[in-house]
């Protein structure tokens, strides 16, 4: 089984990307962290907006159960989470976007502005690309989700070997923060 790690901050279009990916595979199944996490209730707690403190260590052993569960020719994993750990033999797509696409959809989600900010700051750092890069032998990051990042995110997904890049999302910080001010770091 071939498996694959799609990761990224929210809001960069990974679970768009893992659905397009496992209806383009034949034999892909798939498999939403955020979905394990609640289903398994694998949380201690909420921070102040909600959002789930995750039990990391417990959620690592969950997700390789799972992976040794599962026979399907293709695995996708999809969530924010896992750049956190290491899968072993883990293909590691890290999904990036401009930094203006980012927060209209977190404001869509309905994100408060603090906690867009945050991750507008993980985005701009590269957070989850340079954790992959520490956690996984091999991380490739794609900026958008469009047809051309579909094709290579296949092609790689095949195993046809893709140039490795690094997107600079940093100075699209500063002039976010010039056009609205309520992002100011």
């Amino acid at each position: 089984m071939k498996l694959i790690v799609i990761t990224g901050t929210p809001g960069t279009g990974k679970s768009t990307i893992a659905l397009k990916l496992k209806s383009a595979l034949k034999k892909a199944d798939l498999i939403r962290v955020n979905d394990v996490v609640k289903k398994k209730r694998l949380y201690s707690s909420k921070d102040k907006f909600g959002a789930r403190i995750v039990k990391m260590a417990l959620l690592k052993k969950e997700l390789e159960k799972e992976i040794k569960r599962r026979r399907s020719e293709y695995l996708i994993l999809e969530g924010h989470l896992l750049c956190e750990f290491s899968l072993p033999d883990a293909v590691v797509i890290v999904l990036r976007e401009h930094l203006e696409t980012v927060r209209e959809r977190l404001i869509a989600r309905g994100y408060p502005i603090e906690k867009i900010r945050d991750n507008l700051v993980s985005e701009a750092t590269d957070y989850c690309g340079i954790m992959s890069r520490i956690k996984y032998r091999e991380a490739h990051e794609f900026l958008g989700s469009d047809k051309r990042t579909m094709q290579s995110v296949i092609a790689l997904s095949k195993g046809k070997k893709q140039k490795i890049r690094r997107i600079d999302l940093l100075k699209e910080l500063l002039r976010l923060e010039k056009i609205d001010r309520r992002y100011v770091f």
